[in-house]
């Protein structure tokens, strides 16, 4: 038996954001062999995110922590209070914002196919062309394709609510 136990304490893990909006790394998928990554996210009051799409090969967990949390699904949408848990299999349209006057905080879990995780790779790159060009539509239609991201809408920027 070996001791592969991941330990994140809190504010260990690289924060990216944009908007407000922030992601700390807690236990990165090139850690877990690409299996599972869990993440620290915070949206501020009023505060956008991505909008409704899917995974073919991956799972995606959210945990709420504080505040609520607006979950968008095809019935409508979900207010996700503190201790709330909705899970997303793959092919399970979703997308969430902060539709709350305060902060909304939630852990993110995926899972899946490794070939298609790389979480982080994906963060990287949607935090940082949100900072320098946020409205470039062509870039996050490729970006959403790379990873396993596919939009039910047709604009898939993830910067504020409509």
């Amino acid at each position: 038996m070996e001791n592969n136990i991941l330990i994140s304490l809190p504010g260990e893990g690289e924060v990216v954001g944009a908007f407000g909006s922030t992601l700390q790394f807690k236990v990165p998928t090139d850690k877990t062999g690409n299996r599972i990554g869990f993440y620290d996210s915070m949206i501020p009051a009023h505060g956008g995110g991505p909008k409704l799409h899917y995974h073919k090969e991956t799972d995606e967990t959210f945990i709420v922590t504080e505040g609520v949390l607006t979950l968008i699904t095809l019935d409508g949408e979900v207010h996700l209070p503190v201790g709330g848990v909705a899970c997303a299999p793959r092919l399970t349209p979703h997308g969430f914002r902060n539709d709350d006057d305060v902060p909304v905080k939630f852990i993110i879990a995926f899972n899946g196919n490794p070939e298609f995780q790389n979480r982080e790779v994906f963060f990287h790159k949607m935090y940082k062309k949100l900072n320098e060009d946020p409205n470039d539509l062509a870039f996050f239609q490729d970006l959403y394709a790379e990873f396993d991201s596919y939009p039910c809408v047709d604009n898939m920027i993830p910067v504020k609510k409509d």
